[in-house]
């Protein structure tokens, strides 16, 4: 069943939409998208895909909110509700699996991409490139450099406001504001402003978007403290300064009995947890919102590069994400976070069959050593330093390295599941389980390489369903790993006809990879158990099919 309503007219679509690719090319991929029968036995999906991309051709970003999708896009009625009705996040994430499958599949010739990054329903437009086209994309032009910006997202947390009788417990209230300014000073993604700056602008102005402005602040995050006899109530909100728009708040109740010290921690790394970090909201939001990724224009800075690379994964973006990290560093060499990144990247180049640097793990080591040096601290080197070691020194030592970085880094972060795959690769699965499971529970974004580390870790305990369902939340492209795993999950789940469709699209996409499989796998995995698990179900699944 196809879409009811007719395509736009791409004389009505402004100017400014067209990149390296036309608004007309992206509305014919978008009618051969839609008449392949994977969308085309699917109104729902159809319709959903096809109001997004017109919308967001039409310049139309602000309106692609879960109600005016629901009503406009969904056929929902005008009270919809989709704080009670989940419908509009539920087929999202239907939408994006189906992309996935085409592009893997049917379109994985299509020159013009088009997905929805997981936190968005905003659809990205790119063009699909080649390896062929890495020198191309890595040749930056001067133009280009002189675009690069080392800027950090900024961030002001104002002085929390002492709402309890009688200004009660005001020396909390200042606590909690100096406490949570520290913390947000940690993270190497932000610019925060000094708390003794925010005090001084708060005592003299009540306007919030004025304060930002004199502070210099992108993100302004504020709050309030309140107490009865029996509980105590914090609020904290996010706002954005030029939009004069709350962004994001969230209500904390505690009983009194509970002491100072475990409410406000208890309160920071919640809010941390969801703003925080590379993968947090700020960030997310500072990316989604930012000048549109094209072939002519490279004005992220490193963080929101990395975000992009990470959570909208695809030969692509690891080509610009490699580029732009390698010219920062020809004009700012010892800026630490970007050397991490790069080290990082290298690797995952190098597991993934792609062009890369000569001796890639020997490069990713000395350049996540020099980022070390540099800045001890940094969360990016530290990692990469960790990661190329294990292919490097014995796995005793890697274990005893992690177990270590283990204790000093709180549960269910992003930081402690990012070290869980790190025991994944490394062949030491006790522990990684939880560490993956309580991250992805509480983050509603995270790496890809959380669904795949835990997906591995299901097949072997031979939980299939549920490794397969890990699996299929893998939205990357371009990756010979979901592929390969979705043909063993498939196979040992008695699908061997579903396994087919991956093992093709394995041999005929990757067959480079398909022809030297189990060495590109010991580029990866350590684990020699779990490898040759892997391998027995490609051979199982060949013999299956014949």
């Amino acid at each position: 069943m196809k879409p009811n309503n007719p395509l736009m007219s791409p004389k009505s679509l402004p100017q400014d939409v067209e990149l390296s690719y036309s608004s007309l090319e992206v509305l014919n991929q978008l009618k051969l998208i839609l008449a392949h029968e994977l969308f085309n036995n699917s109104a729902v999906l159809s319709n959903f895909l096809k109001y997004i991309v017109e919308e967001t051709l039409a310049g139309n970003l602000k309106s692609l909110k879960e109600y005016t999708i629901g009503v406009n896009g969904l056929g929902k009625k005008a009270d919809f509700n989709p704080q009670i009705d989940a419908i509009v996040r539920i087929h999202a994430g239907r939408l994006r699996r189906l992309l996935t499958e085409y592009y893997n599949g049917p379109g994985h010739q299509d020159r013009i991409l088009i997905e929805v990054v997981k936190g968005s329903y905003v659809p990205v437009f790119s063009q699909r490139h080649t390896r062929e086209d890495l020198p191309m994309i890595l040749s930056p032009s001067l133009n280009e450099i002189r675009h690069i910006t080392l800027s950090k997202v900024s961030v002001a947390i104002l002085p929390f406001r002492n709402l309890c009788p009688n200004s009660d417990h005001q020396y909390f209230a200042d606590a909690l504001g100096e406490e949570f300014t520290r913390v947000f000073s940690t993270s190497q993604e932000f610019s925060v402003i000094g708390h003794h700056s925010t005090l001084k602008h708060a005592e003299l102005h009540t306007d919030l978007h004025t304060m930002g402005l004199k502070l210099h602040a992108q993100y302004v995050i504020t709050g309030t403290v309140m107490k009865d006899e029996n509980h105590f109530r914090i609020t904290v909100g996010l706002s954005e300064t030029d939009l004069r728009t709350q962004l994001w708040s969230k209500v904390f109740e505690y009983k009194t009995k509970v002491g100072f010290l475990q409410v406000q921690d208890e309160t920071i790394q919640d809010v941390y947890t969801s703003l925080g970090g590379p993968f947090g909201f700020i960030v997310r939001h500072n990316a989604l919102t930012s000048k549109t990724i094209s072939e002519d224009s490279i004005a992220f800075d490193a963080a929101l590069y990395y975000y992009q690379f990470q959570t909208n994964f695809s030969f692509f973006n690891y080509a610009k994400t490699r580029k732009v990290l390698e010219v920062i560093l020809q004009g700012n060499p010892q800026f630490s976070t970007a050397l991490g990144m790069l080290s990082e990247l290298y690797l995952w180049g190098h597991i993934l069959g792609y062009p890369t640097v000569e001796e890639p793990v020997s490069t990713s080591l000395r350049l996540a050593h020099k980022a070390k040096n540099i800045d001890p601290l940094s969360k990016h080197a530290n990692f990469s330093f960790l990661w190329a070691s294990c292919y490097g020194k014995e796995n005793d030592s890697i274990q005893h390295e992690i177990d270590q970085l283990l204790g000093q880094t709180p549960p269910a972060t992003l930081d402690a599941a990012r070290l869980g795959t790190l025991l994944v690769w490394a062949g030491h699965y006790d522990g990684a389980q939880a560490l993956l499971e309580q991250a992805i529970k509480i983050h509603p974004h995270y790496p890809w390489s959380f669904d795949l580390a835990l997906g591995l870790l299901y097949f072997k305990d031979g939980r299939y369903a549920e490794a397969l369902e890990a699996i299929d939340r893998i939205g990357a492209t371009d990756v010979y790993l979901v592929d390969l795993i979705k043909i063993v999950l498939l196979t040992k789940s008695g699908l061997p006809k579903e396994a087919k469709f991956y093992l093709t699209s394995l041999e005929d996409n990757y067959s480079f990879i398909a022809s030297r499989l189990k060495a590109h796998l010991s580029n990866f995995l350590l684990g020699k158990e779990l490898m040759e698990e892997i391998l027995d179900g490609v051979r199982e699944a060949r013999e299956a099919i014949r």
